[in-house]
């Protein structure tokens, strides 16, 4: 049993992604957002990176990338985060533990702040579980980020990345090398 409650196809039409800052950790990223366009191609997806992460996705027609700088003004994030409140996600993965899952009240979250007593108390329940049953830590970056997505949705049922996946994940990144 999952911490949240599992994706049904059929019902997402928005998606929003919450990556890192750094162009390196993107990239690590790329097998969630690459899982989730295949698995989900008629969902509208926007992708939440840092200022310097923007390169690795300009110009890609697969996703809409929104910008958070942490050196903006509080008028220009509120004007940033009422922005995404009115496209209305209906699922939000978020890889850098934030709470705009809370606040943006997706129908799909990692984390369901929502419920009544009875559902947190199922949730915790669920969480201590499955804290239980993966006691050995993922080595590598990758697999903490595919572990999030898992919460919610059960892309291939292994810790392992599908072979259809294998080699083609840094598709959606363009890397500007700057010499």
């Amino acid at each position: 049993m999952m911490c949240a409650k599992l994706l049904k196809k059929s019902e997402l039409k928005n998606i929003l992604v919450v990556s890192l800052t750094n162009i390196g950790d993107v990239v690590l990223t790329c097998p969630v957002i690459d899982i989730l366009r295949r698995d989900f191609p008629q969902a509208k997806m926007d992708v939440v990176v840092g200022p310097k992460a923007v390169s690795l996705f300009a110009d890609n027609p697969n996703f809409a990338v929104k910008v958070f700088d942490k050196q903006t003004s509080l008028r220009e994030k509120s004007l940033w985060f009422s922005d995404l409140y009115h496209v209305h996600y209906d699922c939000v993965i978020d890889l850098r533990h934030t709470m705009l899952p809370f606040f943006l009240m997706p129908k799909y979250s990692q984390v369901s702040l929502r419920g009544a007593v009875g559902d947190v108390a199922i949730f915790l329940k669920d969480c201590f579980a499955l804290r239980a049953r993966n006691d050995i830590k993922p080595a590598h970056k990758k697999e903490i980020h595919l572990n999030r997505l898992r919460q919610i949705y059960d892309f291939d049922g292994s810790s392992k990345m599908s072979s259809s996946l294998k080699g083609q994940w840094l598709l959606h990144c363009r890397v500007k090398v700057l010499w």
